[in-house]
């Protein structure tokens, strides 16, 4: 039984025993956090646990600093020249 299929079994209590150790610390997780955990961790194509959530945090501290990456807004391709040319983004897809 793989460790996902564990952890949708554990009850809540059980759950909330679930302990994250890295650096000398450790999280006390309540149920819902680590199925929220899980769940991001399956979106994400995460194999472990402790990777979804270096991911989540990283990320959110990126947001929080202004520096989350933007998505790109040039063209993917532009033909033509002047008042001819044609932009083709990737809406246009």
């Amino acid at each position: 039984m793989s460790t996902e299929e564990k952890l949708r079994q554990m009850t809540d209590e059980a759950l909330r025993e679930l302990t994250y150790e890295e650096y000398g610390q450790t999280l006390y997780l309540e149920a819902h956090t680590a199925r929220n955990l899980l769940e991001l961790k399956r979106l994400l194509g995460s194999p472990t646990l402790e990777g979804a959530a270096r991911v989540a945090i990283e990320r959110q501290v990126l947001a929080m600093s202004g520096k989350l990456p933007t998505t790109e807004n040039r063209p993917l391709v532009s033909l033509g020249q002047g008042e001819y040319r044609r932009n083709i983004m990737a809406e246009d897809c």
